[in-house]
């Protein structure tokens, strides 16, 4: 793979922004002000990162814009739809149709906390972050997990633009670990919830962006560790 110091920091810088946008989509309900953010911008979805690039990207913005044109997101009954549709899918208060955290497809009894939960933050202590909700809300949140690869996503970066090589080797290794190794064992099934569950097409759109663009950073770390690893 021959590319430039340019590409790949603007492939970083890519990879920070989809990051921050879907950390910000399944961290919580979503704002008044994230609504109105999304009403002004609707020309992001029109060139979404890796849009042509990656099939469930294509289909996940598809349902996303149609939601969006097809609905006058910032009214206050399309609002309230939405952030139904979040607190059902992802909150309750009856059982969850799509649990948020990695445990409850990972582990065998689908409980929080446990060694699911433990192994992430041991992940996540390795670079000294923990979770601003630390300890009202486990670590392996879906949220919290998104905001974690941008973070190592931000460090990457700062590795490379300073040329620290080797330190940068180890945070690409360990970004598609957690990867490989985690997302990918349960965000398949997590976002196959979403697109039964899901009242609205901006959620179940949400979710093939998701899993399509976890699919698709796999690919870019590892072109990205391959290409570090090489002698030069």
């Amino acid at each position: 793979m021959n590319i430039t110091k340019d590409e790949i920091i603007f492939t970083l810088e890519i990879r920070e922004f989809v990051y921050s946008f879907l950390k910000q989509v399944f961290n919580a309900e979503p704002s008044e002000s994230f609504v109105s953010w999304i009403n002004e911008n609707k020309e992001v979805f029109d060139d979404f990162p890796f849009l042509n690039q990656q099939k469930l990207i294509k289909e996940g913005i598809g349902l996303i814009s149609k939601y969006i044109k097809n609905n006058n997101v910032v009214s206050k009954e399309a609002y309230e739809k939405l952030h139904w549709d979040f607190t059902r899918l992802f909150i309750g208060p009856k059982t969850l149709l799509a649990p948020p955290w990695s445990s409850a497809y990972l582990n065998a009894e689908g409980l929080l906390f446990q060694e699911e939960t433990m192994q992430v933050r041991k992940t996540f202590l390795k670079y000294c972050l923990i979770s601003q909700k630390y300890p009202h809300e486990a670590d392996d949140h879906i949220g919290l997990e998104l905001d974690f690869m941008g973070r190592l996503n931000q460090i990457t970066i700062d590795k490379f633009v300073n040329n620290e090589v080797e330190q940068l080797r180890e945070l690409l290794i360990d970004q598609k670990s957690f990867l490989q190794e985690h997302l990918l064992k349960w965000i398949p099934q997590f976002t196959n919830n979403m697109a039964v569950n899901a009242k609205t097409n901006f959620y179940c759109g949400m979710g093939k962006l998701l899993y399509g663009f976890i699919l698709i950073d796999v690919e870019i770390i590892c072109e990205l560790v391959n290409f570090f690893n090489r002698d030069n």
